[in-house]
């Protein structure tokens, strides 16, 4: 009970902190959030190097060992689709963060939103390609959003990031 009442009560400092911070303390909550999705934004774009399997192929791997060539190709193209949403809101707080002013990309309305706008971005893209394989693979069976869910949360972290095609081939 006081490791739950312990954790509510650093997650609301946090979440006050985020809230109601100015200054020095907004730029460094801005600046941490910039390196984060640096951070996550290196890990898809370097899946995409040569002789590399791209982060989404890894997930779909691991959930499905049997996969085709042509599946494989596709989620090449999603992890692209990946690096292509994490650019373009890179960017935008990018200039938010370094330039902080009024004419930079809709960034005087989308400060404090682009955090939203990221998980709804994802969240779209995350479902949308659920329904879009399905369209794609049709002789494939496929699984609900709550099973595709489940699947996608069993899969561990270490799974992912030791992944070595060779040992599904």
């Amino acid at each position: 009970m006081k490791r739950t009442l312990w954790s509510a009560t650093v997650l609301m400092t946090i979440l006050a902190l985020l809230i109601f911070s100015t200054g020095w303390l907004q730029d460094l909550v801005q600046i941490a959030s910039l390196v984060v999705m640096l951070s996550v934004y290196s890990l898809f774009i370097s899946s995409l190097w040569p002789n590399k399997t791209p982060l989404i192929s890894r997930y779909a791997i691991l959930m499905e060992p049997e996969i085709s060539e042509q599946e494989l190709r596709y989620t090449r193209k999603v992890t692209w689709a990946w690096v292509l949403l994490l650019s373009m809101l890179f960017i935008e707080k990018t200039g938010i963060v370094l330039f902080n002013t009024e004419w930079w990309f809709l960034g005087y309305y989308l400060n404090n939103y682009l955090e939203v706008i990221f998980m709804l971005g994802s969240a779209f893209l995350f479902i949308g390609e659920l329904y879009l394989r399905r369209w794609i693979f049709p002789e494939k069976t496929h699984d609900s959003l709550k099973q595709f869910f489940q699947k996608i949360t069993h899969i561990s972290l270490q799974d992912i990031w030791k992944f070595k095609r060779s040992e599904f081939k």
